[in-house]
């Protein structure tokens, strides 16, 4: 037996099946006891829950009748999932539909009654059915307890989907925190290394008596270090001045250059290498500079002119 037919909206049903999570979990004591409570309810050999993938049926729970995973297309609960009515088949081995179906006849299956499982308007994702190798009737009322049970194992399934999305979205934050903390830990790093770089310049400009400057290219925002301070006796607490100001400090012939390049150099976002020995002429600075990073080449823009 082959069947070919599709829901209708069958790429929404087939989502809404898989955001439940629970296909090729381990049986668990709750849909067991639903399907317990079927077959002492009914007075039939199996009961089981069955989800219906896009190309096989899987057991939800163990039937000793039915294997765990049948192809969809020689399903029975392929038939059940097609309407929100229970489907209930009398004897299976008497229905044109099923007659031929191998499992049925090597298993000696003959009644068959299947509530579907439905999640939402026209969303059936598989089927509380109950089996038994005797044929016999399903009155109105047998259908309507079973539907009963089978909204119990849908509110079971919707519960299974809201604790898997719970999971997933504790594990994404876990991983997101440990991604910050990481993220901080080499954050730290790098200013421990930097303030361990500092007090090594601070001790060398101590030592000799000199002291550098910088001009960060991104906001044209002048840098002092401790020692500059020192020379030029400026509070250390107070910002550094503007190029245009502490370029005073240098030789007369050597400022409007000085402004120039290094301007030029924020107006650009680049530097062309350039260095300057003071000669004879006075000033706090011996040398200046503005050179791009080690490693780095135009157009990658520069991190700062520099003067020491």
């Amino acid at each position: 037996m082959r069947v070919e037919t599709r829901l209708h909206g069958e790429a929404e049903r087939l989502a809404a099946l898989h955001e439940l999570q629970i296909l090729d979990t381990p049986p668990e004591a709750h849909f067991e006891a639903v399907c317990r409570t079927a077959e002492r309810l009914f007075g039939v050999s199996a009961a089981y829950v069955s989800l219906i993938d896009a190309d096989r049926m899987w057991l939800k729970t163990e039937c000793d009748l039915v294997p765990g995973e049948v192809p969809r297309a020689t399903s029975v609960c392929h038939h059940t999932i097609q309407t929100d009515a229970v489907l209930a088949v009398p004897d299976l081995q008497g229905d044109p539909r099923f007659r031929d179906n191998r499992l049925i006849r090597e298993r000696n299956l003959r009644f068959y009654a299947g509530a579907p499982l439905i999640l939402s308007e026209g969303i059936r994702v598989g089927a509380l059915c109950i089996l038994d190798p005797e044929p016999r009737d399903f009155p109105d009322a047998d259908a309507a307890a079973l539907a009963d049970l089978a909204a119990i194992v849908v509110a079971h399934l919707r519960l299974h989907g809201t604790n898997a999305r719970h999971r997933a979205e504790v594990e994404a934050r876990l991983a997101h925190e440990a991604l910050i903390a990481e993220q901080a830990g080499e954050i730290a790093r790098r200013e421990q290394v930097q303030a361990n770089a500092n007090r090594l310049l601070t001790m060398a400009e101590q030592l000799a008596n000199i002291g550098h400057w910088r001009v960060d290219l991104p906001d044209g925002q002048p840098v002092w270090s401790e020692g500059l301070y020192r020379i030029t006796g400026r509070d250390p607490g107070s910002a550094p001045p503007h190029l245009s100001v502490f370029a005073e400090l240098y030789h007369p012939d050597e400022r409007a250059r000085l402004v120039a390049l290094v301007e030029g150099a924020i107006a650009r976002g680049r530097i062309s290498r350039s260095r300057r020995g003071s000669g004879d002429r006075t000033g706090p600075a011996a040398t200046w500079s503005c050179a791009a990073p080690a490693g780095r080449t135009p157009p990658a823009p520069p991190r700062a002119c520099s003067a020491s």
